[in-house]
């Protein structure tokens, strides 16, 4: 087995063999539909849209056996302060070696890419469902046990509201709902700004509520990641990221002008993710009931974190 550390766009024939690699992980969608991730032939440009990006691949005679990604990179803490942590997403092992030597080597290069570049927190987040979860696989060789930290709520919502919801949110610079967030969702844990232009294919617009007690960011993944269906059509989805709110009605006025705009720009559906704790229950129920929302529950591991601090998570869709 090989393995390649990419930083920047991998060869040719192995962007080829990732295409294929990729083909093979395939996520239901409803009873009879199902899709599949592009990251494209550049590959790393979703990664690196959210910091100082490392892609590893265990590759054996042209074929992907394994991937996985770890990204350095900012997190506003509870108490305000900015942290450097890593975040280890996109772990994949083609079928039939999830528990073998693919597994132990991508974890290996983790571990051992963290110890080089220096200690931090580690964090990674995991779709409920999941055949093997971290607690299975850390914990062991020298790799920390990564344990749940908080549970999310992933939704997609289809954009068929009505187009004056627009006017519930107005477009702000960047820096102000930024500092806008901070200040709102103050006590949680959440992700520092990063480089959209890297991954969204529209100019990300961000938003913020008449009241300015609510705001985010809408952007699509398209430039470094798609969704395809199983019949080869794209599924095309934008994202509310950069989500803040003082109170639950505040975030549905942002998701609500969101989905509206959203669909201004042609897309059919939008992803936003929730805390979901009992404070967002009531949001939580009334866009899956009343909204038509489809909603994927997931959980967020992790290690060198005090796991028992009880904060919320506030985590963007666009980096899942």
């Amino acid at each position: 087995m090989n393995l390649h550390r990419l930083e920047t766009s991998p060869p040719e024939w192995l962007g080829i063999a990732l295409e294929e690699f990729e083909r093979e992980f395939r996520y239901p969608l409803g009873e009879r539909a199902s899709f599949h991730v592009v990251h494209g032939r550049q590959y790393v440009a979703f990664f690196q849209a959210m910091g100082e990006a490392m892609v590893f691949v265990v590759e054996r005679e042209g074929r992907v056996l394994g991937t996985v990604a770890v990204i350095r990179r900012r997190l506003r803490s509870p108490k305000g302060k900015k942290t450097p942590v890593y975040y280890v997403c996109d772990l994949k092992v083609t079928r039939g070696r999830a528990g073998g030597p693919v597994l132990a080597r991508l974890m290996h290069a983790v571990r051992d890419h963290i110890l080089r570049t220096g200690l931090a927190p580690v964090y990674g987040i995991v779709m409920d469902g999941t055949a093997r979860l971290p607690t299975q696989y850390t914990g062991r060789v020298d790799i920390p046990p990564f344990e749940p930290m908080a549970q999310l709520a992933v939704l997609r919502i289809s954009t068929e509201v009505n187009d004056s919801w627009a006017e519930a949110c107005e477009s702000a610079s960047r820096d102000r709902v930024d500092h806008l967030r901070e200040y709102l969702n103050l006590g949680a844990w959440s992700s520092s700004a990063c480089s959209s232009e890297l991954r969204s294919e529209m100019t990300a617009l961000p938003l913020m509520s008449q009241c300015a007690d609510g705001c985010g960011v809408l952007e699509d993944t398209r430039l470094g990641k798609r969704l395809m269906m199983h019949d080869g059509t794209e599924m095309k989805a934008a994202h509310l990221s950069w989500l803040g709110c003082g109170k639950p009605i505040a975030a549905m006025a942002v998701i609500q002008s969101a989905r509206a705009i959203a669909r201004q720009q042609g897309f059919p559906s939008l992803f936003v993710s929730l805390p979901n704790t009992e404070s967002f229950a009531g949001l939580i129920r009334s866009l899956v009931r009343r909204h038509g929302a489809l909603l994927a529950p997931a959980t967020v591991y992790g290690t060198g974190f005090p796991v028992k601090d009880g904060a919320e998570w506030w985590v963007n869709t666009s980096e899942i």
